[in-house]
């Protein structure tokens, strides 16, 4: 996504790109969010709390973006800030905090004997 907005920019469609990227992360706060929490809470995970934390505040840093783009429209800054906030995103985030999840629901499914080794050859 960032580097088709860089490259709408340089085309002078950066404008139209950054509303639509935006846009993008909206609806994925909105949508993959609700569902992700459900599902941390669903299983029990412990770090669920932290999670619904740390989405809060990437929502708040998506409106505080979207509040800046409609003002001052679209710029290298903005982008570049977009970028990193991204960046740092998906390195402590998904990395570090998204992945529980996976764990919990395994943990859950060998707590409930549902689990299956893998047959040996």
């Amino acid at each position: 996504m960032i580097n088709g907005l860089i490259q709408a920019m340089q085309e002078g469609r950066g404008r139209q790109q950054l509303d639509e990227l935006l846009t993008r992360l909206e609806r994925y706060t909105d949508e993959h969010f609700a569902w992700e929490e459900h599902c941390m809470a669903e299983h029990n995970c412990p770090i669920a709390d932290v999670n619904k934390t740390a989405h809060g505040r990437f929502v708040q840093m998506v409106a505080e973006t979207r509040q800046r783009f409609e003002a001052e429209g679209a710029s290298t800054e903005l982008v570049l800030a977009i970028k990193g906030n991204l960046g740092e995103w998906f390195m402590k985030h998904i990395r570090r905090i998204d992945t529980n999840l996976n764990g919990c629901i395994h943990g859950e499914k060998e707590k409930a004997g549902t689990h299956r080794q893998p047959a040996h050859r």
